[in-house]
């Protein structure tokens, strides 16, 4: 009896220890757990990944309207946009050659199809090897406004698909993510 009592209490030992490394390593995974949906949802949301734009393009190009991140566009699209600088949709934009080369460094080496951004593989994936020259004609871009009404983009406070500011708050950041998006109401 007394070895069966022993046993019993080795039993009973093994179990707490088991149900205790359980609860431990069970409370691990679910933090983890937690963790990682907390890590997913920063890293969806967060821009980090996304270079700052220099002064020289902020100025060059947000004096006129907002600073495009470069992964709104792939590279060809963008060269052929600064390569046409002098008759830049209707307007001649003057650049020194030292602003010219770093405005193309910046959007050569984070074009859309060079980035790495998850945004960046959406939008170079959508182009599929078409020059697209205008961040509207992007299929993904105008894709993911499919639903906004020509009403909604005529509103003088959005100005057209072109503004993304007016909805997308953090948009020169690169933040262009849904849950973030803000309509105007008027």
């Amino acid at each position: 009896m007394h070895r069966i009592g022993r046993r019993l209490q080795c039993s009973i030992i093994f179990i707490v220890l088991a149900c205790s490394l359980v609860c431990i390593h069970g409370s691990g995974i679910d933090a983890y757990a937690d963790d990682g949906k907390h890590d997913r949802h920063e890293e969806r949301h967060a821009s980090s990944d996304i270079p700052e734009m220099p002064a020289v393009y902020v100025e060059t190009c947000g004096g006129c309207h907002m600073a495009y991140p470069a992964m709104l566009l792939p590279h060809e699209g963008w060269m052929s946009i600064v390569g046409s600088a002098s008759a830049h949709f209707g307007t001649e934009v003057v650049m020194s050659p030292a602003q010219q080369q770093a405005v193309t460094a910046y959007l050569s080496d984070n074009a859309a199809d060079r980035s790495g951004t998850k945004l960046g593989r959406k939008i170079a994936r959508s182009v599929s090897g078409v020059n697209v020259s205008r961040i509207t004609e992007v299929p993904y871009i105008q894709h993911k406004h499919r639903d906004v009404g020509a009403a909604l983009l005529a509103r003088k406070s959005v100005g057209g698909l072109a503004n993304c500011i007016a909805c997308h708050p953090g948009a020169t950041g690169g933040q262009f993510d849904d849950d973030d998006v803000a309509i105007p109401t008027d």
